[in-house]
């Protein structure tokens, strides 16, 4: 119950903090721009500057309380800052229902914020601002460093998104150079190309569809522009809630070690559940059906969707690590490379094992961190959970899991492990079992849970049946094995880890036997992996959906149609200001200068028209002129307004107007 009250309480919380951060950056905006202190000035009422008390400022609800109107003036509170506070804090409870409390809650709310007023004051203005942009640049950022995603990847098509929108600018005018800048940050949400390709499908959908509607609804006619940052925004916002939140796949790390399994999902810490050592031990599945059965039920117990992915880390001193350097090839290369190059590499049967490897390049080498591990292993984990019907996962052999550099031993019960990392890959992995451990804890009919509570001084009734000494034969034990940790970490600080590394026993006795330097490693040292493996072919073979094929087509065919229509609309019209200039002058030359009453004006007025029209070129063109009272108003087409400027830089100017028409600058000017 009290449980359930909290839940409900903080989902409040991220309530009204959603709408909090819509009103603060409403505030943000509007201030901006009559230039105000937007983080210590006092809200208040932009009719009669009332100062507003706490209660009229609490998102959704003081809008309500107050009837959308002032409780001074009764100015109406627009409805607009209203259905904003609501729509963001709808999306902020949606959001907390998937991640919890966490930082990227905060950062995807601030997201959505950020461009829901981008695409609202585009809509209204039709401009970008550049400080938006780098708001939501930064957090962009930040959202992709704390989920762990390579940021790298992402700027590749950062970088596709502003070329293709920059092109678009600057040959079709179609697009403003605010939509460029904000198709690059659209970009960086894109962690792969199907990424990039829903967000540039979704934004141009969404703009073809909102366009054929405001036609229907005659708002719009062909000719008329329609800001595209609405449409980025609409795009990044369904990107973030149905891929990102409301469809993305959890990731459930399971570690298996001997006498139980680490379960990992989607946090920093595991959590331990006991596996009896009869059934699986050292890599191997002792007992299939028991395994199968005890498996399930850890799955349930951590409520694993079979939908998710499932990263099955595992260890067994029958791994065989080796380091290889070879020239630079290919990456899609290297494994049928060791295929034939391992062959006849030592004394064993290559047939038998299944080659795992990393890499890393330097100076055109590759050198590679690789593991043969016994397929029989893999066979029997792989056929555990392809009966359980998971969809996606993939199996790997612990040393491939490891990138974090540094020297690891790990300390269990029956055996201790020797863990090098340098610069990312894997130097040597050594599981060594100890004899004198193993028959103390079978003697005693122990499970790994015992004996690690056993050595840390943690008892229950069970174990306090074991022999009296198992302790100081433990310790007695541990000691043989000094030496070979100071010669493992040559010196150098090594990172303890394991169920009884930090038990008093252990420290005791590396403190008075050894002159081993080590800390107890507090982090997960398992790097997160995607899922690449073990995708199954026939999954790969699944019947190819026809809409994916479709959709970029069709995508292409409405781009191509607007830059075909936009090009044959300003052929049209280059073909009629000709025209028009043709009819101006010959109608200028037809002007009467013979009448003595009007011979004067009219020789003014044609020296104006001929001068002006010196200036045309393919940047301007005039296209009306007419005089009136001493005065003579000139229109046409300019390429914009710094060309205008100087252009006609040497003319007494008495107003100018300028203004865009069907994709086109105009101007109209007063002369003297």
């Amino acid at each position: 119950m009290e449980n359930n009250f909290y839940k409900i309480f903080i989902a409040f919380m991220i309530f009204i903090m959603g709408g909090s951060f819509a009103s603060f950056y409403d505030v943000f905006v509007s201030r901006r721009e009559k230039d105000e202190n937007f983080i210590f000035g006092r809200s208040h009422c932009d009719n009669c500057n009332r100062k507003l008390k706490f209660y009229e400022v609490i998102p959704v609800f003081s809008y309500i309380l107050l009837g959308g109107r002032c409780k001074s003036c009764g100015e109406r509170i627009g409805i607009e800052k209203f259905i904003t506070e609501i729509f963001i804090s709808i999306l902020s409870l949606l959001i907390f229902f998937k991640f919890d409390l966490s930082l990227s809650v905060f950062l995807i709310i601030a997201i959505i914020t950020v461009a829901t007023f981008i695409g609202i004051i585009d809509y209204k203005t039709g401009f970008i601002y550049n400080m938006d942009i780098f708001i939501i640049l930064i957090f962009a950022i930040l959202l992709k460093l704390v989920a762990g995603e390579n940021i790298f990847i992402s700027l590749k098509f950062s970088l596709g998104f502003f070329i293709i929108f920059y092109l678009l600018y600057k040959f079709t005018g179609m697009m403003g150079l605010g939509d460029v800048f904000y198709s690059f940050v659209m970009g960086i949400f894109a962690n792969n190309l199907l990424d990039a390709f829903i967000l540039f499908r979704d934004a141009f959908i969404i703009a073809a569809i909102f366009s054929v509607i405001l036609i229907l609804l005659k708002k719009k006619n062909f000719k008329d522009s329609i800001a595209f940052g609405p449409f980025i925004s609409i795009a990044i916002i369904i990107f973030l809630i149905c891929r990102w939140i409301m469809f993305q796949k959890n990731t459930t790390k399971l570690l298996l070690s001997d006498g139980f399994i680490k379960v990992n999902k989607n946090t920093e810490e595991f959590d331990i559940i006991s596996l009896p050592y009869r059934i699986y031990r050292d890599g191997k599945i002792l007992d299939y059906h028991h395994f199968y059965y005890k498996f399930s039920k850890i799955l349930e117990k951590v409520e694993f969707d079979k939908k998710d992915s499932l990263i099955l880390i595992f260890d067994s001193s029958s791994f065989m690590h080796i380091n290889y350097k070879i020239p630079e090839i290919d990456e899609s290369e290297i494994k049928d490379f060791l295929a034939l190059e391992l062959e006849d590499y030592g004394d064993y049967d290559l047939s038998n094992y299944e080659i795992f490897y990393d890499f890393a390049k330097e100076n055109k080498i590759l050198n590679l961190s690789i593991d043969l591990v016994p397929r029989e292993l893999i066979e029997k984990l792989r056929q555990v959970l392809e009966k359980l019907k998971i969809e996606k996962f993939e199996i790997i052999p612990e040393p491939q899991a490891i990138k974090k550099d540094g020297k690891y031993i790990e300390i269990a019960p029956t055996y201790l492990k020797y863990i090098f990392v340098k610069n990312n890959l894997i130097n040597s992995y050594e599981k060594i079992y100890d004899e004198n451990f193993e028959k103390l804890v079978e003697d005693n009919n122990l499970e790994e849970q015992n004996a690690s509570n056993i050595i840390n001084l943690r008892y229950d009734p069970e174990e306090l049946k074991i022999d009296e000494d198992f302790l100081f034969r433990y310790k007695n034990y541990f000691v043989n094995h000094i030496s070979e940790m100071e010669k493992f970490a040559k010196d150098e600080e090594v990172n303890l880890f394991g169920n009884i590394c930090d038990s008093k026993i252990i420290k005791d006795t590396l403190n008075s036997y050894s002159n081993l330097k080590y800390s107890l490693l507090e982090s997960d040292i398992y790097n997160k992996i995607s899922i690449k493996r073990e995708n199954k072919e026939k999954k790969n073979r699944k019947n190819k959906n026809p809409i994916n094929f479709i959709l970029p087509i069709a995508i292409a065919a409405i781009i191509i149609f607007n830059v075909l229509y936009f090009l044959n609309l300003r052929k049209e019209n280059d073909k009629k200001l000709e025209s028009n200039k043709e009819i101006k002058t010959e109608e200028a030359s037809k002007i009467d200068v013979s009448s003595d009453k009007f011979q004067e004006r009219n020789k003014i007025f044609i020296d104006k028209i001929s001068e002006i029209q010196k200036r045309e070129d393919k940047n301007l063109i005039i296209t009306n002129y007419y005089f009136d009272n001493g005065r003579m108003t000139v229109k046409g087409i300019v390429k914009d307004e710094d060309y205008f400027d100087r252009a006609f830089k040497d003319l007494y100017i008495l107003s100018k107007n300028f203004y865009m028409e069907n994709g086109f600058y105009k101007f109209e000017m007063q002369i003297k």
